[in-house]
């Protein structure tokens, strides 16, 4: 499970944005995201988008 926090320093974006600027650098690295849970929420300052492999069998995942 990867945790990419994504911060805005002067202007704040949106949900949305910040799930699909995630997902973009997410596929760089994993390409295929289907496997992997997908949840966002605000922090105090920033969007924590997480990545959690479905199935916890799965070797590889990775938490930062």
């Amino acid at each position: 499970m990867a945790n990419l926090p994504l911060q805005a320093p002067q202007t704040k974006i949106s949900c949305d944005r910040a799930l699909k600027i995630a997902q973009t650098d997410a596929e760089r690295v994993y390409r295929d995201l289907c496997l992997y849970r997908i949840s966002i929420s605000l922090e105090e300052d920033s969007w924590c988008v997480d990545y959690e492999l479905k199935d916890r069998n799965l070797n590889g995942a990775v938490h930062t």
